[in-house]
């Protein structure tokens, strides 16, 4: 026991206890987020499913869906599959797991083979001008998602996080 007034208390906390307080708080978090963003894809899934067979009106229809039904329906079953695995994984991530950071990379690695054969079916099989709003706002909106999914990436992977991981 220190009795100089001018030095911080020192605390004897050891064992499990005092190591959960210092775990990384960036899986949780990006679990939390992953389970918004999960639950929001789920819901949109269930308005496009909605929207699908309520609408009668052609014209209205072609409008929701620009790029062609095959296409909608095709990336609407790869998209609800990866949608309950991002749920999935979210779970897994905030409880600490790291099989949840595992799978998480499998996702990512998905993702962006998705966007980026996605973008490439827009611009070179729907569109006709690579200038138009449409054909900017998807190589922007990709290019944003690409360096989002490689920053989670990032800090997901370093060594402390997965350390602190089951």
């Amino acid at each position: 026991m220190n009795n100089n007034p001018y030095e911080p208390p020192q605390s004897n906390v050891s064992g499990s206890a005092g190591d959960l307080s210092i775990r990384p708080k960036s899986p949780k978090v990006i679990g939390i987020i992953l389970l918004i963003f999960s639950i929001l894809g789920l819901l949109s899934m269930a308005s496009l499913i909605f929207s699908m067979f309520a609408i009668t009106d052609e014209t209205l229809k072609a409008s929701m869906f620009p790029y062609g039904e095959t296409y909608s329906l095709v990336t609407f079953v790869i998209g609800a599959i990866s949608t309950l695995f991002a749920f999935y994984i979210s779970i897994l991530l905030i409880k600490y797991k790291d099989k949840g950071r595992r799978f998480f990379n499998y996702l990512m690695i998905y993702s962006v083979i998705s966007s980026i054969i996605s973008l490439g079916y827009i611009l070179f099989f729907v569109l006709d001008d690579f200038t138009s709003s449409v054909a900017i706002s998807a190589i922007t909106s990709t290019a944003l998602g690409l360096a989002l999914y490689l920053i989670i990436w990032y800090i997901i992977n370093k060594p402390k996080v997965k350390a602190s991981l089951n």
